[in-house]
């Protein structure tokens, strides 16, 4: 009886410990809906989390002719030392029918130290809080292009394990990269940087296009690597960047930009 009784309760403990460690993408699209914070830490998400079609998705206002629709996440999000196993969509579009449906967010937006096994598309979003985007891996692709940032963000100490796309990407405040290594290639451009910002000792491991770049108040490119070539033509650099240390290896093409590694102090 009393094997049995230990076979039950380990059982029980198994379960509930597997319950918590294991979170479906649904439950948190519920709790979305419902306007609820959502917070996990330390846990598995199964499933893909598709936030494109919230319950509050309408279509968009300014963009009527091109079959544009909106979700808005108004609650906050947060997750930390989670691992997302498939695919996280905040925006998509459907070829057939050329309509397209993007998701915003209101509130301050965290993934902090997570694991992203699949792409991860957050396409023409925007961040109306702050968005922390720090020490993660990305496994697949991730593509930012077009999004907008309202507040402060970051994307330091993160691996980017295949493309990043930030092409046009607007961040009104610090956005650093600084400590990030990017596998595969690197895109940048026409982002426009208003604030100084931090991309020191970050490791581009593939091409890195940054041509047409405004980094208005400057930007600290010190002890980075380019492995495998850049091109910054038509690059801004406010006054008070730094190229020192920097090391350029591969094609590098600075035409009509304001700086040259050449003169970087």
């Amino acid at each position: 009886m009393k094997k049995l009784m230990l076979f039950v309760v380990s059982y029980l403990l198994i379960t509930n410990a597997f319950a918590q460690s294991s979170v479906s993408a649904s439950e948190i699209i519920d709790k979305i809906n419902n306007g609820e914070n959502v917070s996990y830490q330390d846990v598995s998400i199964s499933g893909v989390l598709d936030m494109t079609q919230l319950d509050n998705v309408a279509l968009d206002s300014k963009n009527k002719s091109n079959n544009s629709y909106s979700s808005w996440v108004n609650s906050e999000m947060e997750f930390k030392n989670c691992t997302f196993e498939e695919e996280v969509i905040a925006h998509y579009f459907n070829e057939s029918t050329h309509t397209s449906y993007a998701t915003h967010f209101k509130e301050k937006v965290v993934f902090e130290n997570c694991e992203f096994k699949e792409e991860v598309t957050f396409k023409h979003s925007k961040f109306k809080g702050e968005a922390m985007f720090d020490g993660n891996k990305f496994k697949d692709e991730i593509s930012c292009k077009h999004s907008s940032f309202t507040k402060a963000s970051s994307f330091s100490s993160n691996i980017f394990g295949k493309e990043a796309d930030f092409k046009h990407t607007y961040f009104s405040e610090n956005a650093g990269f600084k400590g990030s290594i990017f596998q595969g290639e690197a895109d940048f451009k026409h982002v426009s940087f208003p604030n100084y910002q931090d991309f020191s000792n970050v490791l581009f491991e593939r091409f890195a296009d940054f041509k047409h770049v405004n980094f208005k108040k400057g930007v600290d490119m010190s002890k980075t690597i380019f492995e495998r070539g850049s091109d910054f033509k038509h690059a801004n650099f406010g006054s008070n960047s730094s190229l020192e240390g920097t090391i350029f290896k591969g094609e590098t093409d600075f035409k009509h930009a304001n700086r040259t590694p050449s003169k970087s102090r």
